[in-house]
């Protein structure tokens, strides 16, 4: 699978809001108020992607003329899965082995992780990095880039059976920075479309144990 398409193309799409605050585990983790254009955004955000999906050469409709497009599924927008966190890097960044849908190995570094609270508790989600390996497969300019795979309750029901994925933005220098983690924005990879692509399967370890209402859905039934 060609991830230089897959990350670039969907963050340049992504539209995440960031906020500067204190440093307290509490509001590290909290769940984000929507802002007043969160409606208007998520749906600019998927109609640039339906756009993309229709008519880029990239789009796996295009590149494989065995599946026919007839739209995205999602759930409907839900400012509830809109989570504020800090990045918690690792002393040391561990280089970690994924695999890919078709069985091959990847290299990844394991960067850091996001802490969010839910219902009153608190849940992990691993971040990962591409390693200077796939940075040298891939080309471009993604060794900044933040990546989270995930699988929740959801997953192999209404949403694609090997997860879905969300973007985050570039690294920022700053410990304290806000990212914020935007469920609505989680999509599938492009393997959920065509038997062409091969992408990476979120690890065990990026398994939450609540569903995500939030996002994409599965496209074949």
């Amino acid at each position: 699978m060609n991830n230089q398409q897959l990350i670039s193309g969907r963050l340049l799409l992504v539209v995440v809001v960031l906020f500067l605050s204190s440093c307290s585990h509490k509001q590290q983790s909290a769940e984000v108020s929507a802002p007043s254009d969160f409606m208007s955004r998520l749906e600019a955000h998927r109609a640039e992607v339906d756009s993309t999906m229709r008519f880029e050469p990239g789009s796996p409709f295009n590149r494989d003329t065995s599946v026919t497009y007839h739209g995205l599924n999602y759930f409907p927008p839900n400012p509830e899965f809109r989570f504020e966190c800090v990045l918690h890097r690792y002393t040391i960044p561990t280089p970690v082995t994924v695999m890919g849908t078709k069985g091959e190995m990847r290299s990844e570094v394991k960067y850091g992780y996001f802490e969010f609270e839910y219902k009153g508790r608190d849940y992990r989600l691993n971040v990962y990095k591409m390693s200077s390996e796939e940075l040298r497969k891939r080309g471009g300019d993604l060794k900044d880039y933040l990546m989270v795979w995930f699988t929740d309750s959801t997953t192999g029901g209404e949403t694609y059976p090997v997860g879905r994925y969300v973007d985050v933005e570039r690294e920022s220098p700053d410990p304290n920075f806000r990212y914020t983690l935007d469920f609505n924005y989680a999509y599938n990879p492009y393997c959920a479309y065509s038997a062409k692509y091969s992408c990476a399967v979120p690890t065990k370890d990026n398994a939450l144990p609540f569903p995500i209402y939030a996002g994409e859905k599965k496209y074949h039934n």
